[in-house]
């Protein structure tokens, strides 16, 4: 009996806990990727459901707010507002070299 309560304790704390991990572990990722950035990746694919969550839920200050203490809050709201319009970056060209 007390193995089964442990079992039905265990899994929901395993999951709550692997998911404030995820969702905690974006900011501290995005500074690094900022600092040591190859141009060979986008972390910003691996966040996109707290990049929802930040857009569409009432846990965009708090996150924000954990962005900036990483630096990284003005990125983090930018690319919350491009995943919520379907935009991505590599779809935006800019043209710098003023030719016609």
């Amino acid at each position: 009996m007390s193995q089964m309560i442990t079992r039905l304790l265990l899994v929901p704390g395993v999951l709550i806990l692997s998911i404030s991990i995820y969702v905690l572990s974006f900011a501290p990722l995005i500074r690094l990727d900022s600092l040591y950035h190859n141009g060979y990746h986008n972390p910003w694919v691996a966040y996109e459901p707290v990049l929802w969550c930040i857009w569409k839920t009432p846990l965009q200050k708090p996150l924000l707010k954990w962005a900036n203490l990483f630096g990284v809050q003005n990125k983090t709201e930018m690319q919350a507002y491009l995943f919520v319009q379907d935009v991505r970056l590599e779809d935006i060209h800019f043209n710098f070299g003023g030719g016609r």
